[in-house]
C-alpha cells in the first residue's frame, strides 16, 4: 500500500539532491527539562473555563494541584 513520492506530492522526483552548505552558526537553544517553578508558572497562565484537550484534562484540574 506504499505510495510513491510522485503520488503523494503530485510532483516529479528531483533529478539531483540538494547541495546544502554546512551549518556555520550554532543557535543557543535551551534543551534542558523545565524547572518546577517554570511548570507552575505556565500552569497558572492557562486560561480557565476552556474546553479540555484530547486528554480530557481541563485547566482547573491542573491548577487544583498547585
Amino acid at each position: 500500500m506504499g505510495r510513491t513520492l510522485r503520488e503523494i506530492l503530485n510532483r516529479p522526483e528531483p533529478e539531483e539532491l540538494a547541495d546544502l552548505p554546512p551549518v556555520t552558526n550554532v543557535l543557543d537553544i535551551n534543551t534542558r527539562p523545565p524547572t518546577e517553578s517554570e511548570v507552575k508558572k505556565t500552569i497558572q497562565a492557562i486560561k480557565s473555563g476552556k474546553a479540555p484537550g484530547i486528554d480530557s484534562i481541563v485547566a482547573e484540574m491542573l491548577k487544583a494541584d498547585l
